[in-house]
């Protein structure tokens, strides 16, 4: 009984993992503003990331100057 349970289980993994993976464009429907809203936003979050990192190298909080 234990064995048809792990069987059970193992295949119920297995079909749960079987499926088509087909490539998505996730900006297909995103205008030229929106793309550059995201990447300007992207690069604000990239220089606040370095400050924090920055500050944690000196011994500061962030935010402390």
């Amino acid at each position: 009984m234990k064995f048809f349970g792990f069987f059970l289980v193992a295949a119920c993994m297995a079909v749960a993992g079987c499926g088509t993976s087909a490539p998505t464009n996730t900006v297909e429907n995103a205008s030229q503003s929106d793309i550059d809203k995201y990447n300007e936003m992207l690069e604000e979050s990239q220089k606040d990331a370095q400050a924090s990192a920055e500050a944690a190298a000196a011994g500061m909080k962030p935010g402390q100057e």
